[in-house]
């Protein structure tokens, strides 16, 4: 038997472990219509701005650092991004630290997408997207 201030030291070490850790929730939807069934787009998540047609879509977000990273396919349709996106050189961009996707190198960044940024207007956040120029997996 644990005596009493072993096992409020054991308590604390998990507490305080808990909070190390930080809380990294992963998803998968196969496409922009279960994003929406599951709240997914509701909660802030999936971005409502999405086209109709993306498919496999991974997302991650932390909990405690607000950080989130997304990943999808899509075809060469055109899709509006909301309108203040701007065009932005790709050497400026900050990958996530997530570890949802690989960002792809520079050389890849130039010769095949469209970078934009798209910070949100009451947001100190700063957010990328990396949108491939003959359509494929689009990453935010």
């Amino acid at each position: 038997m644990l005596t009493l201030p072993f096992r409020c030291a054991i308590v604390l070490m998990a507490a305080f472990c808990a909070g190390c850790t930080g809380e990294v929730m992963y998803a998968a939807y196969p496409d922009r219509a279960a994003a929406i069934r599951h709240d997914a787009v509701g909660r802030g998540w999936i971005p409502a701005w999405i086209p109709a047609s993306a498919i496999d879509l991974r997302e991650a977000h932390d909990l405690d650092t607000n950080e989130s990273a997304l990943g999808f396919e899509t075809g060469t349709e055109r899709w509006l991004l909301p309108g203040h996106c701007r065009l932005v050189a790709a050497d400026v961009v900050i990958p996530s630290g997530l570890e949802l996707h690989p960002w792809p190198s520079l050389e890849v960044l130039l010769a095949s997408y469209r970078i934009r940024r798209c910070d949100e207007p009451a947001s100190a956040t700063e957010s990328f997207r990396a949108i491939p120029r003959k359509g494929g997996r689009v990453l935010f």
